[in-house]
């Protein structure tokens, strides 16, 4: 798998089918660790806060994603729903006031298919 943050500081994940499966485990769970390129690792972490922080702690270079059990859920069913496309496509993961599961102050993420950011024609 790879973890790639931008000079934008957007954080691209892209992988296999059963990376992404790997990952969504581990975040389904709440606590661990997934080995990556580019960044070391991901690490997931438990926390009583509502929604989910995602950081890239550039110290460790690590991409931290800590939460609540719904928000980390909602994250999970994502990337196993990424996992399993049969084309291409991506997925912005990001902080909405009006919606979603992501806290304020979190890092942008994108999640690419397996199979490339677009879909094949």
């Amino acid at each position: 798998m790879r973890v790639e943050e931008f000079s934008d500081g957007m954080v691209d994940v892209r992988g296999t089918a059963e990376e992404f499966e790997g990952l969504a485990a581990v975040v389904a769970r709440g606590e661990g660790r997934f080995e990556t390129e580019d960044l070391a690792a991901v690490e997931v972490r438990s926390d009583a806060g509502p929604r989910l922080l995602i950081q890239v702690v550039e110290q460790r270079q690590v991409l931290l994603l800590s939460g609540d059990r719904a928000s980390r859920a909602l994250l999970a069913e994502d990337l196993r729903s990424m996992g399993s496309m049969t084309d291409g496509g991506h997925q912005h993961i990001e902080h909405s006031p009006e919606f979603g599961y992501v806290r304020e102050g979190s890092a942008p993420l994108v999640l690419t298919s397996p199979h490339g950011g677009m879909p094949q024609l």
